[in-house]
């Protein structure tokens, strides 16, 4: 991440520090040292026995019994490579997992748990396109997947008989003698789920078409120079590599006058975790890729140098006409624009508020310190309880789940509050810091109310807090 204080880990799922990520090269992994350790152990436990893993350990899994075959690197590429994967993973952890998703299909939980393998098991094999056949059994469910990219399917008819209703193109997906399946059985009963996955060479024909070298990034390169993508960060041979690129659409919309740009990133991209920022032009309230950047992740890296440069070559392109930038709360991403941007409105983008906060409340763990000093804060702020301070609280809940969604909607609301638009009872505040002290007293009393000081201080910090 471009904020190196803390990170959430893929395994546990607890946000923690930086350096717990550090792997003995100084690159930062998904997983944090303690998965990590538990990983090893998990691997001697399986060369000895028939281990059950836990689902975070699959994608990880199925990547290095990949690379450790003879005949295969790390792009996959060999003539008659053949892994026999036979793996049996623990069920109810899995099930805690994916319970915390907003858009769980509880009525069909157990394709959602299936449905989550696949992505995982494509995570660690880089295959992606399977068909699912559902299979009832007495005692389980047993689904096989199989690949989409099959000649045999290409060869069935057109499904609609009427000719003027059939589609007049032909398909574009390339098709190979591809013989790859995934068998999936989910005993609940056992608390398991028996996995197999039969993988051959033809598997990774597609996989070839893109993959041009080992170094993720010369490969990148490689193949948008052979789509005729125009590169604009070419910082391949530094500590900290990075490569930057105009899209297509660029071109076609650079001369529209957006209404706002926006910029997002994501993090973890491939196996090395690297990290792909984006910007889109908004016409319409729809946004639209214009450029990407990919950087490594690693220690001494000076994102926001990085990313001064990638948008500083976006302005030298003439991206310069817009009132807005959205984004979320980066300040790698607000420093650069306010740099290269300085005429145009930084907003947060909503979704991110809301997103960053509910993951907060979910954890009950203190995973950062805050110093807090309620005088202080008083003389910022009027509306704080300069008596509302520092107490032994370490034993005390962060947010109670049925507080959880007030705090989300006390604080999307006043992330809404604006001198033109009316309060609750009719009234307009015209005056900003009057509308900023309003918010501040409103959250703060909720929390005195509900004796949650932690939770403020963490509010406070991170979102009140004029300098936030």
């Amino acid at each position: 991440m471009s904020n190196q204080e803390n990170r959430t880990c893929k395994g546990c799922h607890v946000r923690q520090s930086y350096e717990n990520f550090l792997n003995d090269k100084g690159v930062a992994l998904k997983k944090c040292l303690h998965c990590r350790d538990k990983l090893k152990i998990a691997r001697l436990s399986a060369e000895q026995s028939d281990a059950i893993i836990n689902y975070s350990d699959i994608t990880e899994t199925i990547y290095y019994h990949l690379i450790s075959l003879n005949d295969t690197n790390e792009l996959y590429e060999g003539e008659n490579v053949e892994l026999n994967l036979d793996l049996d993973i623990e069920l109810s952890s899995f099930l805690d997992f994916i319970s915390e998703k907003d858009d769980l299909n509880k009525e069909n939980l157990e394709i959602e748990v299936s449905n989550h393998v696949i992505t995982l098991i494509s995570e660690g094999d880089g295959i992606h396109g399977f068909i699912g056949i559902k299979i009832k059994k007495k005692d389980s469910l047993h689904i096989l997947y199989y690949c989409n990219c099959q000649i045999e399917l290409g060869k069935r008819q057109v499904k609609h008989p009427i000719l003027d209703k059939q589609r007049d193109t032909s398909t574009y997906l390339e098709r190979y003698h591809c013989e790859g399946t995934i068998n999936i059985e989910i005993l609940s009963k056992l608390d398991l789920i028996k996995f197999n996955r039969p993988i051959i060479g033809g598997l990774f024909q597609s996989r070839k078409a893109y993959c041009h070298d080992t170094n993720p990034l010369l490969s990148a390169k490689c193949l948008l120079e052979e789509f005729n993508q125009e590169i604009i960060v070419n910082n391949l041979n530094t500590s900290a590599p990075a490569l930057g690129f105009l899209t297509e659409l660029f071109y076609k919309l650079i001369y529209y006058n957006f209404e706002a740009i926006e910029i997002d990133a994501t993090y973890g991209t491939n196996n090395l975790a690297w990290e792909l920022y984006a910007i889109m032009g908004v016409i319409d309230g729809t946004g639209f890729p214009l450029s990407y950047l990919i950087i490594s992740v690693g220690k001494s890296r000076n994102i926001t140098g990085i990313l001064t440069q990638w948008m500083q070559a976006l302005k030298e392109q003439n991206l310069r006409n817009f009132p807005f930038i959205l984004t979320d709360k980066d300040f790698s991403e607000i420093n650069a624009a306010q740099t290269v941007w300085p005429q145009a409105r930084l907003q947060l983008c909503v979704w991110h508020l809301r997103r960053a906060i509910k993951q907060r409340l979910s954890s009950n763990k203190i995973g950062t310190y805050y110093s807090y000093n309620p005088k202080v804060a008083h003389e910022e702020c009027s509306s704080i309880d300069p008596s509302w301070g520092i107490v032994n609280n370490s034993n005390l809940v962060f947010c109670p789940l049925k507080l959880r969604k007030t705090v989300i909607s006390i604080v999307e609301n006043h992330s809404n509050r604006h001198m033109l638009l009316p309060k609750h009872d009719g009234t307009f505040i015209t005056n900003a810091d009057e509308i900023w002290k309003e918010c501040v007293k409103e959250m703060i009393e909720f929390c005195k109310e509900n004796e949650l000081l932690q939770l403020w201080v963490y509010l406070w910090r991170e979102w009140y807090s004029k300098e936030k």
